[in-house]
This record gives C-alpha cells, structure tokens and sequence, in this order.
C-alpha cells in the first residue's frame, strides 16, 4: 500500500513538472530514490544522474546539492561517494543549507 502511494504522489510531482519545469529535478530525485529503495540501484542512480542535469540546466543550486548527496549515498566505491559530498557540501553551503551541510558532515564523517 504505501509502495502504491509513495508511486502516486511520485507521479504527481511528476505531472506538475511537465507544467511548472521547476518541480522536475524533485521529482526525478524522490523516484531515483524510491527505485534504489526497491532495489533497482542501477535504474535509481540513473534517475539521480537526471536529476543532477535537470537541476543544472535550471539552475537550481540546492537540487543539485540533493542530487549530488543522494548519488553519494549509492556509489560502489567510499572514494567517489565522498567526492560526490564534497560537491554537494558546496551547493548547501551557497545557499545557505545548514541542516543539509550538517547532514552532508555527518557522513562525510561516517565515511572516513
């Protein structure tokens, strides 16, 4: 049920970034992760690529840095998770993110 659900409101998001671009890389975002939590790693991470490049494309900073975290989280190796960190230490940093550099810290610390 809440497998269904979670799908729904992925969706939704989804069909209000066709109207409003600026709710796309949110979305591609929550399905990247919803497919990783799945355990669809490789069809996630891909989502989570897009994400990257659609918040690029717009120039929204802060999706970046959530996209660049959560590619973090799902890579094979501690050493291109932690590059992927950093970068997205720098996106919460200029935008002025403080729970989210906390939380970047936090496994950046975790990671070492």
């Amino acid at each position: 049920m809440l497998n269904t659900l979670a799908l729904e409101w992925i969706d939704k998001i989804h069909e209000f970034g066709s109207i409003y671009p600026v709710a796309k890389p949110r979305a591609l975002l929550l399905r990247g992760r919803y497919l990783v939590i799945q355990n669809k790693s490789k069809n996630g991470v891909e989502m989570l690529r897009k994400a990257l490049t659609v918040a690029r494309t717009l120039q929204m900073p802060y999706e970046e840095g959530l996209a660049y975290f959560e590619l973090g989280l799902n890579q094979k190796t501690d050493v291109e998770g932690a590059r992927l960190f950093v970068l997205a230490l720098a996106k919460f940093k200029h935008v002025g993110a403080t729970h989210d550099e906390k939380r970047c810290r936090a496994w950046q610390r975790w990671m070492r």
